[in-house]
């Protein structure tokens, strides 16, 4: 609430968004979906080898997963493959790959970000 309060007050959109989270940060953004305190319609997870639950992103109005990594993270070919099994359990999902970085956010080519952001959000097809 405390972080909600003012981005409205600043303007922010009411409409549900996207959670994005790096690493550690990932997990954060799982567990607000978790916490159902904002409503969220894509989840970006970075550089994270995670494995949500696929029926609680469903049930919490998450309809699209991004994940991304660069080539020289460890968490490249997890991320690739659990891809698949999300999508496999009903979540739009898809990989992007940052380029050939290790354990950052920061892409080779910020196009890639900004493109998992916006799939992310539905404003990409």
């Amino acid at each position: 609430d405390r972080a909600l309060r003012p981005a409205a007050q600043a303007g922010a959109s009411r409409e549900p968004g996207v959670a994005v989270g790096f690493s550690q940060g990932s997990y954060v953004a799982v567990d607000l979906i978790k916490s159902r305190l904002a409503r969220f319609r894509g989840l970006v997870l970075l550089a994270a080898p995670m494995r949500p639950d696929a029926s609680l992103l469903a049930a919490a109005g998450v309809t699209r997963v991004a994940y991304g990594a660069g080539k020289q993270d460890g968490a490249y070919a997890a991320l690739a493959s659990e891809t698949a099994r999300l999508a496999s359990e009903g979540i739009e999902t898809r990989f992007f790959d940052l380029g050939n970085v290790g354990h950052t956010y920061a892409a080779e080519d910020t196009a890639s970000l900004h493109e998992a952001i916006a799939w992310a959000g539905g404003l990409r097809p």
